[in-house]
């Protein structure tokens, strides 16, 4: 239900709901076998979400990356459950390698959108930070560095001015700051002639 709420236009999909291909698939991405499912913990650990990039030949810098973590409603940026992984995997019709990387070209012209983008950009901060109430200052620049290029009409000038602050006056961001740069990217437009 809640992808035809994330996309309305999209087509229904077909649900490849507890594929046995799919479940190989994770649980080699678990370190796991068949027959030892039963003793694993049901997560893929940090190595296993680089091994999953390396299948599906994305850079862990790749935007579509935290598009991927959105889909899945990831709770972790460190370890993946089966049910996220099967999230993603429903979303992008896909029961292996070969056939996410086909679907590549769809995700990204997802991500494109705005609204989208900017539910990813806020998945990316609670992700994160985690248990933390903010993130440190020098984790939020290099999200910002990340997230923001090519989405924020006034991004090399918003990288300018975050170098110029002091080490002793850079305090950590809270949920309203992150959300705050987006929608200062919003109202502006990159025209700040209206605020001099």
């Amino acid at each position: 239900m809640q992808l035809f709420f994330d996309n309305p236009e999209s087509e229904p999909q077909e649900v490849i709901k507890n594929s046995e291909t799919v479940k190989i698939w994770f649980n080699r991405l678990a370190g796991t076998t068949l027959r030892d499912v039963d003793k694993a913990n049901g997560t893929i650990n940090m190595e296993g979400v680089e091994n999953l990039l390396q299948s599906l030949k994305l850079e862990p810098t790749d935007l579509i990356v935290g598009y991927m973590y959105y889909l899945m409603d990831a709770k972790s940026s460190t370890e993946l459950t089966e049910k996220e992984f099967e999230r993603l995997m429903n979303h992008c019709q896909a029961k292996d390698p070969q056939q996410f990387i086909n679907n590549l070209p769809n995700l990204r012209k997802e991500f494109s959108n705005r609204d989208t983008f900017k539910r990813v950009y806020e998945h990316v901060y609670a992700l994160q930070r985690e248990q933390a109430k903010s993130l440190s200052f020098d984790t939020a620049v290099i999200l910002w560095e990340l997230y923001l290029k090519g989405h924020f009409a006034l991004y090399d000038e918003f990288m300018q001015y975050l170098q110029q602050i002091p080490k002793n006056k850079q305090k950590s961001v809270n949920p309203d700051t992150w959300k705050m740069v987006i929608e200062f990217d919003d109202v502006t437009k990159g025209d700040l002639s209206k605020y001099k």
